[in-house]
């Protein structure tokens, strides 16, 4: 527990930006790059500062608790996808162009499916959080998915939805591969537990057309399930409520978000709910360390993922330099039940224990990051967000960290 009150002092030569953060600093000639594809214009680009300063404190805390891997520091590299995928290609060929190691993120679906095959090319890891990994076996070796997936995630909200007694939705979806995969969660739970969607609405963010509100709420639905990013998604309840519709909103995790809220008017949304990634108790104490760290600035519960990746990264790279092995491999297996329990705040003490041949088993500042064969998270935990008065408030956890039933 000691690393709790570690000082977290920047170390400016470990890092490379290319956002607001901090100026760029060059880097020491030997350090590891690590590489982040995050959205810090565009529709989502109230996520991608937070996220980055996870993974600088992850940074931070593998090169000063334990020297670094394979006894060189690392150095985060990001770059600004824009939240939109064609430029979002461009910022991946910027990393792989800059030398990376491995990619964490990006937060865009359809960005990640086309840069997979490129960084698999060549052996690059992809490590995403928002997004569901890729359906085609052949492409999964060095893809790992350490969130909930999109799927997950709408069944959750279907159940929510058919407890509070919606049973005839529509579904808007923004075009891509997690609103379809969302939409479809959502789709498929509600139909099984009795429900019926009468239409499912895809539009494109970057277009206004009402007509695909008109349609989504021509059946008389009780509940209207949104899955947007802040901007388009306020703008599609501005319109609703243009259009006078008095049905229930549930929201995708990509609404829970200020800025979305920030946009409506006052009492529009009061009532709504939402489904999100949800970490477990342990997490507290990483909040109280990242505000330390950032001027009072709370983490968005995705940042807390993040922070996982990249640290089991870490150890899954030390692993490699100690034992050798494929990087995917060791990845999988660096975080298993079986292994000894290591805490987030743990990272010196994990480091020993693979340095000395050990099976481990990390705990996240999320909970549990136990990964299947298949590269997925093991046992994903997500909760519900309402909003009342204008404010996001998170509904109270009703479990323990997973990491506590693990470890006993």
């Amino acid at each position: 527990m000691a690393a709790l009150d570690r000082s977290l002092a920047l170390v400016a030569s470990s890092i490379v930006l290319a956002s607001c953060v901090s100026r760029p600093a060059p880097a020491p000639a030997d350090s590891i790059r690590v590489g982040a594809l995050l959205p810090f214009t565009g529709d989502l680009a109230s996520a991608g500062e937070n996220i980055e300063r996870g993974l600088l404190i992850a940074i931070e805390t593998v090169n000063e608790e334990a020297g670094g891997v394979g006894g060189r520091p690392l150095t985060l590299v990001s770059r600004d996808t824009h939240s939109d995928p064609v430029r979002g290609m461009e910022a991946a060929q910027a990393l792989i162009d800059a030398g990376v190691d491995v990619i964490i993120g990006p937060e865009e679906g359809d960005l990640a499916e086309s840069i997979e095959p490129l960084l698999a090319a060549r052996g690059i890891p992809l490590l995403t959080i928002s997004e569901a990994a890729s359906a085609d076996p052949t492409r999964e070796a060095l893809r790992f998915h350490l969130g909930p997936t999109a799927a997950a995630e709408g069944r959750a909200l279907a159940q929510r939805m058919f407890r509070d007694r919606r049973q005839r939705a529509s579904i808007i979806s923004a075009q891509g591969t997690y609103g379809d995969a969302f939409a479809e969660g959502v789709r498929g739970e509600l139909t099984r537990l009795g429900g019926s969607i009468i239409s499912h609405e895809r539009f494109d963010p970057e277009v206004e057309d009402r007509a695909v509100l008109e349609r989504a709420l021509d059946g008389e639905p009780d509940a209207l399930v949104l899955v947007a990013y802040p901007r388009s998604g306020a703008r599609i309840v501005m319109d609703a409520a243009a259009l006078g519709a008095t049905v229930s909103w549930y929201f995708a995790p990509t609404l829970n978000d200020d800025a979305f809220v920030a946009n409506i008017s006052p009492g529009l949304l009061d009532g709504a709910v939402g489904v999100s990634p949800e970490v477990g108790d342990e997490a507290a104490a990483f909040r109280t360390e990242f505000r330390a760290r950032w001027s009072d600035e709370r983490p968005l519960q995705i940042t807390h993922f993040y922070y996982d990746a990249l640290i089991l990264w870490a150890l899954a790279a030390e692993r490699v330099e100690v034992s050798g092995g494929s990087i995917s491999d060791v990845l999988r297996d660096t975080s298993r039940p079986s292994g000894e329990l290591f805490a987030w705040y743990e990272v010196e003490a994990a480091f020993a224990a693979v340095r000395d041949g050990a099976e481990i088993d990390y705990c996240g500042a999320s909970s549990s990051v136990d990964l299947t064969d298949e590269h997925e998270l093991a046992m994903p935990f997500l909760g519900f967000w309402t909003i009342e008065e204008d404010r996001i408030n998170r509904e109270p956890a009703v479990f323990r960290s997973l990491c506590h039933f693990i470890g006993g």
